[in-house]
């Protein structure tokens, strides 16, 4: 079995700008603007995945990278 062409063109789907991390916003394609990493050690890229904590100066929020 090689390489099969569905189709090409096609449109990719917007990031929707949020203020908070919800159900609502779980496996969604999301963006947070002006956030940081509270400590930039946590992005190990070790393992299958890891957490991170980011921050808007206000909020925080945890996030976990596959």
């Amino acid at each position: 079995m090689g390489i099969l062409f569905v189709s090409a063109g096609n449109a990719l789907e917007a990031p929707t700008v949020v203020t908070e991390l919800n159900e609502s916003t779980e496996s969604k394609l999301i963006r947070i603007n002006q956030v940081w990493l509270v400590n930039p050690a946590q992005w190990t890229n070790a393992g299958a995945g890891f957490n991170i904590e980011l921050t808007d100066g206000t909020n925080a929020y945890s996030m976990r990278i596959d």
